[in-house]
């Protein structure tokens, strides 16, 4: 989780979400720790006193974009289960055959970063603001409007490349795949930008 500068604002970045477009909307800089929920600093967020909000993104286009964040991520490898797979197992030429890959280990993909589903990011950091990342250009005002002072402008970021070697689009079947591994996500996602 990541406070804006020193308001009561905290932001949970799920992975994909254009959470890098968020921090930068505000002038910071991403960390990697912006992605952590189990730090001290973290639990304290929890707190009544803080306003968490999140992006949601449609579960189909994160699942393609972390796919093709994972291939333009090849060369750091060592660690990530995912890019490692790919490269072990030629699994750089289509979406499909990634997805089918772990048909028989599901939980090996959901705990890699990039895959976790989003559903994760909402349970444990309670937002009361859940922004989508279709509308964020509008969205984002709900967020700006409490920190007026901070608010710098929304630009894109941490764009996946537009040109890979691989095929992306998501065959009926991996579609029905993707369902069932975010079934929880597609149901948080949704419905529009909203404050609880």
């Amino acid at each position: 989780m990541r406070q804006i500068h020193d308001t009561n604002l905290v932001f949970i970045h799920i992975p994909k979400t254009a959470g890098m477009a968020v921090v930068s909307a505000f002038g910071l800089e991403h960390s990697p720790t912006d992605h952590m929920m189990s730090r001290p600093q973290d639990k304290a967020f929890l707190g009544s006193q803080y306003v968490r909000f999140l992006v949601f993104r449609d579960p189909f286009a994160r699942f393609v974009s972390a796919y093709k964040y994972s291939l333009s991520m090849l060369e750091n490898h060592h660690g990530n289960s995912a890019r490692e797979d790919i490269l072990n197992h030629g699994l750089d030429k289509d979406v499909n055959a990634f997805l089918a890959h772990y048909a028989d280990k599901p939980a090996r993909l959901l705990k890699n970063l990039h895959f976790v589903p989003q559903w994760f990011y909402y349970v444990n950091g309670k937002p009361s603001i859940v922004l989508k990342q279709e509308s964020l250009a509008t969205d984002i005002e709900i967020i700006a409007n409490l920190a007026p002072q901070h608010f710098v402008g929304l630009s894109v970021q941490n764009k996946s490349p537009d040109q890979v070697d691989a095929n992306l689009t998501l065959t009926d079947s991996s579609k029905e795949r993707v369902k069932d591994l975010y079934r929880t996500d597609f149901m948080l996602w949704g419905g529009s930008a909203r404050q609880s």
